[in-house]
């Protein structure tokens, strides 16, 4: 279970034990048992039911403005249930036509922000997007694009895969091959769009961190999402190539391992199509979360992503970067500029970084 879930189960748990001790007389047993020898009651021995009454509030006050507005938004859009279905499908479907819209529209780069329940569906719409778009996902042999996604295979197939010098040529590779696919041309009438201008998905105080809890049954739930690909990771899924193809991917350049695995696979002629969940072969995430200390203090909602979808995300730890722990709750507090005069914070830092608006980081 997710931190945020146990924190819930905990504060109920408490707040049933002491509004039980609130309401037992001096002299309660069951039989020969006297309730009040009975731990944890036993440890609230002494205490009036005023007093305990004041910390049952406290922790309902906790729990009221802490967690449940912005987790029970994220639990509500997650769960497929009569009355919220056909809003998610109307989310989802204006959010894709936004994205089809600045895709037809003169930018020649698209930036994805997410914070908090908006990153759950920000990675909904780039996962419907990219699968939804097949003319991007093809890749002719003997093009930049192909020798970019061979370098993409080969740093996937690196024997040390995820020690950080294949994540890092993962990276790079990952960069040149969007950068390419940016570069395409836009299409003239009715011809197949084979851009993809989406560079980055950055997301903030993302629960996604409490993937097993919101979107799956358990860890192994969602691990089986994953493998069937119906929630992508960073880096994609690589599938077994078929032994037909095995003698095409070699003659291409494809690392060959054992198994034989592969991002692509042969789609008529030279050319090779990314399968349909392979979004964060060229887009970048990265995640920026605030790790909390007693629920109030820091992002409870929030926490590292690359544990859950995979060891290509970059994980940018607040906490850590400032050396300090957070002493308010900074859930909302992620876009926050400080006055005039006071040094660019380090949650802002990392946001201009990530969203790397000069472009310093691509190629041109």
């Amino acid at each position: 279970m997710s931190s945020t879930g146990w924190v819930l189960w905990l504060i109920a748990l408490t707040v049933i034990i002491l509004s039980i001790a609130a309401a037992l007389p001096e002299t309660a047993s069951i039989g020969s048992l006297q309730l009040w020898d009975y731990p944890p009651l036993k440890c609230l021995r002494g205490y009036k039911a005023g007093q305990l009454g004041i910390v049952i509030a406290a922790l309902g006050w906790v729990a009221t403005s802490f967690i449940v507005p912005y987790f029970g938004r994220v639990v509500r859009y997650t769960r497929a249930k009569p009355d919220n279905i056909a809003a998610r499908k109307n989310i989802r479907e204006r959010g894709l036509a936004l994205l089809s819209e600045l895709h037809d529209k003169e930018y020649v780069r698209i930036i994805v922000v997410g914070h908090s329940l908006g990153s759950i569906l920000a990675y909904d719409l780039i996962s419907y997007f990219w699968a939804k778009h097949q003319g991007a996902r093809i890749v002719a042999n003997g093009t930049p694009e192909f020798d970019a996604l061979r370098e993409i295979e080969t740093a996937l197939a690196d024997p040390t895969w995820p020690a950080e010098p294949a994540v890092a040529a993962y990276h790079a590779a990952q960069t040149k091959f969007a950068h390419l696919l940016r570069l395409r041309p836009k299409p003239v009438g009715n011809a197949v769009d084979t851009r993809w201008l989406i560079t980055d998905l950055i997301t903030l105080g993302s629960p996604l961190t409490h993937a097993e809890f919101l979107m799956a049954a358990s860890k192994q739930d969602l691990e089986k999402r994953q493998q069937d690909r119906e929630y992508p990771t960073s880096p994609p899924l690589r599938e077994l190539l078929d032994p037909n193809y095995l003698e095409d991917a070699r003659r291409a350049g494809f690392p060959i391992g054992t198994p034989p695995k592969l991002l692509a696979f042969p789609f008529g002629g030279n050319e090779w199509q990314l399968h349909h969940a392979s979004p964060y072969a060229a887009v970048r995430w990265t995640n920026i979360y605030d790790p909390a200390l007693l629920v109030a203090f820091g992002d409870l909602i929030s926490g590292p992503l690359a544990p859950v979808f995979g060891p290509a995300i970059i994980d940018r730890n607040l906490r850590a970067l400032r050396h300090c722990q957070s002493w308010s709750f900074t859930h909302t507090k992620y876009w926050s500029l400080p006055g005039n005069d006071t040094p660019v914070p380090v949650h802002i830092a990392e946001l201009r970084n990530a969203l790397d608006l000069g472009g310093q980081h691509r190629p041109l």
